[in-house]
Parts: C-alpha cells; sequence; structure tokens
C-alpha cells in the first residue's frame, strides 16, 4: 500500500492531445508563444487547440480527486496532529524567553569579565615596563656612582690630562678604558629610557664622564702619535673604535695633521723653499708621514693585533692636504701666466716618482700611492685599496672629470682668449690628456672593485658543496627554499649597491655587479656541477648495487613521498640558483645577458627534472 502511494498520480488520455503536457512545466513557459506556435502549426487551430485545453483540463481534475481520495486518510491525520499545536507553542514561550535572558546575562557577565581581565593586563604591561625603565635608571645610578668613584680614584686631572703619559703608566690607560666600558653601557642604557622625566636628572652627570673619556682618549691618541707609542695608539683605537666614535678619532688626527701644515703649505713658506713647490709637497709628505706612519703601523697589515675600521689616509691626510692647498697657497692653480701655471700643475700631480717609496715597510709611502690613484701593477692596487676607498676615489674622479670643461670655460678660457690658436689647442689637448687619464684611474679602481667583490662573494658559494649531506639518510622534508649560504653571497652585492648608489652613477654599479656576477656564476656552475656529477655518481651506483641484489624494496635513499634524498639535493641546488638570479634581477642586473648563469640556471634545472647527464 505504501507503495502505491508513493506513484505518482497517472495522466491517461493525453496522448492524442495536439499539445505536449510538458510545455507547461517549462522555466521559460509564455502563454502568447504557446498560442503562436499551435496556431502556426495548423491542424485544427484555435478551435482545435481549445477542445484539447479543455480535455486536459477534466484529466488533471480527475487526477487531483484521485490523489485526494488515494491520501485522504494522511490528510486526516495531518489536521488531527495538528490539533493543540498552538497551545504547545505558547507554552514553550515562557521558557524559551527565560533562557534568552539568561543568556544574554551571562553573555553580559562575561563582556564584563574581558573588559575587567583586558585593563588589568594593560595595567600588568604597564607596570612591566615602568619597572624595567625603573631598573634601567637604577642601572644607571649604580653606574654613575661607580664611574664617579673610579673618577675620584683616579683624579680628574689622570683622566684628562696624563692618562696615557710616561709618567703615568698603564694604570691610567687602563683606567679610560675601564670607563670607556661603562660609558658604552650607560650610553646604551640611556638610549632605552629616553622620555623618562627622572632621566633628565641624571643626563649632566652622564654628559660630565662622558666628557672626561673623551679628554682622555684624545690625550691616548695625540700622545701615542708623538711619542709614537704603538700600543698606547692601540688601545685607544680600539677604545674609540668600541664607542662606536671612529669619525672622532679621523677627525682629531686631521687636526693634528692641520697644525704639522700650517707652516709648511703657505705662501711663505713656498717663497722661502729654493726647492720651490717640489719642496714644499716633499716636506708635506714627511709631515704628513710623522703623524700617519704610527697609526698605519696598528692599522694595517695582517697581524692578529691590527685595528680595523681606520683609514687615516683617505678621511684625515688627503682631505687635510688639499684643503690647505686650495686655501694656502692659491695662485698655483691660478692659469693667468700658463707658462707658470704649468710649471706649478706638473708637480701637483703628485707623480708616482715623487710617491716612490724608499722602503718596502714604510707604511706612508706605501700608501701614497693612494692619494694619486697610481700604483705599480695589479697585485700591489688591490692590496692597497680597500672596497670602499677605491669607491670614494671613483666618485672623487668623476667628479673632477666633470668639472673639467666648466672649469675650462669659466676660470682659463675668459683668460687666454687672447693666445694664439697654437697656444689653445695646447691647453685643450692638455685637459683632453687629463680626462683620458682619470679615465684610466676609473678602469683601474673598477677593477679593484670588482675583483674584491668577487673574493668575497665566491667565498659563500663554496658552502654549496655541503648540500648532499644535508639530505644523505636525514629523511629530511622536500626543500621550499633557498639556503642561508646563497642569501650571505648575494648580501654581499646587495650591500655594495645599497652603500654606493647615492655616491657614483648607478649605471657603474650595474657594470660592477655585472661583472662580478659574470665572473661569480662561472664558479658557482663549475662548483654546482662538480656536486651534481658527484650525485649522479652515487645514484648510479646504488641502481647497479640494486639490480645486482635483484632487490624489489625501495632502498634507504627512498621516502614515502616518492622523492629520494637525490631529488631533494638536485631541488635544494635549483631553488639556490634561481634565488641568486632573482636577487641579482633587483640590482637591475639583466642576467639574461650573462652566459655564465644562463648555463648554471640551465644545468640546475635539467638537474631537478632528471635531465642532467655529466
Amino acid at each position: 500500500m505504501a507503495a502505491e502511494k508513493s506513484l505518482p498520480v497517472q495522466l491517461y488520455g493525453t496522448s492524442s492531445l495536439c499539445f505536449d503536457k510538458d510545455d507547461f512545466m517549462k522555466d521559460d513557459f509564455s502563454v502568447d508563444n504557446f498560442v503562436r506556435v499551435h496556431q502556426a502549426a495548423g491542424s485544427g487551430g484555435l478551435e482545435s487547440l481549445r477542445d484539447d485545453l479543455g480535455v486536459y483540463l477534466k484529466i488533471l481534475r480527475n487526477a487531483m480527486i484521485e490523489l485526494i481520495n488515494r491520501d485522504y486518510a494522511d490528510f486526516v491525520n495531518l489536521s488531527t496532529n495538528l490539533t493543540g499545536l498552538d497551545r504547545l507553542i505558547e507554552a514553550l514561550k515562557t521558557p524559551l524567553g527565560q533562557l534568552r535572558e539568561e543568556v544574554l546575562s551571562v553573555e553580559k557577565l562575561l563582556d564584563d569579565a574581558i573588559s575587567t581581565t583586558s585593563q588589568d593586563l594593560d595595567r600588568r604591561q604597564t607596570v612591566i615596563k615602568q619597572k624595567a625603565l625603573m631598573h634601567r635608571l637604577t642601572q644607571i645610578s649604580n653606574r654613575l656612582e661607580r664611574l664617579e668613584a673610579l673618577l675620584k680614584s683616579g683624579g680628574r686631572d689622570g683622566i684628562c690630562g696624563d692618562v696615557v703619559s710616561e709618567d703615568s703608566g698603564s694604570g691610567e690607560g687602563d683606567l679610560v678604558d675601564r670607563l670607556a666600558a661603562e660609558v658604552n653601557h650607560l650610553n646604551f642604557l640611556v638610549s632605552h629610557c629616553e622620555g623618562a622625566a627622572l632621566l633628565d636628572v641624571c643626563k649632566p652627570r652622564v654628559a660630565e664622564v662622558c666628557q672626561y673619556v673623551e679628554h682622555g682618549l684624545e690625550r691616548g691618541l695625540r700622545e701615542g702619535v708623538l711619542n709614537k707609542d704603538l700600543s698606547v695608539l692601540r688601545q685607544t683605537l680600539h677604545t674609540y673604535a668600541s664607542l662606536g666614535s671612529v669619525n672622532h678619532a679621523h677627525h682629531l688626527v686631521r687636526e693634528l695633521i692641520r697644525k704639522e701644515l700650517e707652516d709648511i703649505i703657505s705662501e711663505a713658506a713656498l717663497r722661502s723653499d729654493p726647492r720651490g713647490l717640489p719642496g714644499m709637497y716633499s716636506n708635506t709628505l714627511t709631515a704628513t708621514k710623522n703623524v700617519c706612519q704610527p697609526l698605519l703601523s696598528v692599522t694595517t697589515g695582517h697581524g692578529s693585533d691590527k685595528v680595523r675600521g681606520y683609514s687615516f689616509l683617505e678621511r684625515s691626510a688627503w682631505p687635510e692636504i688639499v684643503t690647505a692647498l686650495e686655501t694656502g697657497t692659491q695662485h698655483i692653480f691660478n692659469p693667468g701666466n700658463p707658462t707658470t701655471f704649468h710649471q706649478a700643475l706638473t708637480p701637483s700631480k703628485l707623480t708616482k716618482e715623487t710617491h716612490t717609496p724608499t722602503k718596502p715597510r714604510e707604511s706612508l709611502n706605501s700608501n701614497s700611492d693612494r692619494l694619486s690613484t697610481k700604483s705599480g701593477d695589479k697585485s700591489q692596487r688591490q692590496s692597497s685599496y680597500t672596497r670602499d676607498t677605491a669607491v670614494g676615489l671613483v666618485h672623487d674622479v668623476q667628479k673632477m672629470a666633470q668639472k673639467l670643461p666648466s672649469l675650462y670655460s669659466q676660470s682659463v678660457e675668459p683668460l687666454v682668449a687672447h693666445l694664439p690658436a697654437d697656444k689653445l689647442s695646447l691647453i685643450d689637448a692638455e685637459l683632453n690628456e687629463q680626462s683620458i687619464k682619470m679615465s684610466k684611474h676609473v678602469s683601474g679602481l673598477s677593477e679593484v672593485i670588482i675583483q674584491d667583490l668577487i673574493g668575497a662573494t665566491s667565498m659563500s658559494l663554496r658552502q654549496v658543496a655541503d648540500t648532499p649531506r644535508l639530505y644523505r639518510r636525514t629523511n629530511r622534508a622536500p626543500p621550499t627554499s633557498h639556503q642561508p649560504y646563497i642569501a650571505a653571497a648575494t648580501s654581499v652585492l646587495s650591500a655594495f649597491s645599497n652603500d654606493n648608489s647615492g655616491k657614483v652613477d648607478c649605471d657603474l654599479i650595474v657594470h660592477w655587479i655585472t661583472r662580478v656576477c659574470t665572473d661569480v656564476s662561472e664558479q658557482y656552475r663549475k662548483l654546482t656541477y662538480d656536486v651534481l656529477s658527484s650525485v649522479h655518481k652515487m645514484e648510479e651506483s646504488l641502481k647497479r648495487l640494486k639490480r645486482a641484489r635483484d632487490r624489489g624494496a625501495q632502498g634507504g635513499a627512498e621516502v614515502s613521498g616518492g622523492l629520494s634524498d637525490d631529488d631533494k639535493i638536485r631541488i635544494q641546488i635549483c631553488l639556490d640558483v634561481e634565488y641568486f638570479g632573482s636577487q641579482m634581477k633587483t640590482l637591475s642586473v639583466d642576467m639574461n645577458a650573462i652566459e655564465s648563469f644562463i648555463g648554471l640556471l640551465t644545468m640546475a634545472q635539467n638537474a631537478r627534472d632528471g635531465k642532467f647527464i655529466p
């Protein structure tokens, strides 16, 4: 019976109708379209359609009556079950309303508790910060008391006066070091207490202690230079570096050089010296050597006791010499008299003969080539120039080259306009010659910079050989990112580009980095080829061994995900190479134009895809 009730009502007699009864069930049914279609079809016209519609209406009525009769019991039961439903709904309203009120009350309590807890946490965080601030302020006060006690025990005169004199011994020099270390930590604490009201009370005491340390270090540097005491200089320069005051040391040395040159580079000294301008330059080098030689002895070389971070020739001596020449002997650059101007210009070039060292170990003479940007062979240039120094010199040379045309048009040309054409051509030829020489200097300095960057970058790339060790029989997950060594290699070039973007032309920096990428990519390709070849040979050996043993089980190099240890190695290498290329592209390097990198990338991708053949 239930099966019969589940069957649909049959509509008998619809097959003879002139239309399909399913047309009425369509979503896009339209009466107008329905009539138009059947009118155009002919076969009786509208009268026949009307008769068939009447027949279909009777069929539907009979079907409805049959459906009601068949499901009459269900209709009656449904009406019976609905009796009293209104009373049940009304009875549920009261408890549901009460439940709603209780839920709202609990929600309000939770909101209040959350708000209170958040306020308590905020107050707790504030208290923690205030406690940390009070702890730092307490440390500042305790350290100030300790520093002031050290000052009293050492004596202010000892700190500011004879800290490093021969009579005072090393005790007071050690006292300055102790004070400097305390001041260094004190400045760190002060930087983390900015805005605290109590800090304003301590700042005058902090400034006083810093002033004492500064005076002691200045005294130590002066005495070390004058007495050529290398141990004192080394100790003082280390202290300056620990305090982050390297620039202050450079400035102080420049003041010492200025005092030495006051009576050497001047109009009176030039007139009184029978050798003229070459004699003044010789005296200048001698005076500069007296100041810089002990400093260079402790800041250059390859010893373990070398003090790093100082460039006294570039940042102290050379700027002061140029300033002294520009202010003390302006007439030597006056082109009014061409003969005199040429005579003064010739020794002013600081030629290589003027700076030829007489002893291999004389630091000043061996570094004097930095002043003239001339050195012997390529290896000597690379050992003489640091990367930053070379970039600074390129900047100076480029700036000078840019100023040559304006110098000629503004200063020289108006004064020599009356000269014959052949004399003017000589001046023009001299300017062109100087421009060519400066261009050669830029090329030489560029080579120094490029080689230095190649060495710094390729040093990290050698770690690609350690990649197999990371995945062989370690059951590590497949790699998804590059290794730290490739990030370290690219960071060298990124830092170089960022540090020097405002110093020299951006196109020149891109040229340097492109050259570096070309050489480094070739080295990287060779290293990677060796690693991939070794991996391939190992993999082939294991396959032959497996076939010989005729085992169907997976070897120890396989993992459940289907990737072997060798596959992971190749994927990791490909990720590293792709990262190297993407980082270089951010530095505006066209990696698609570097054949060595294209070969490297193709080899790494083929290895990743299982197409590498040694």
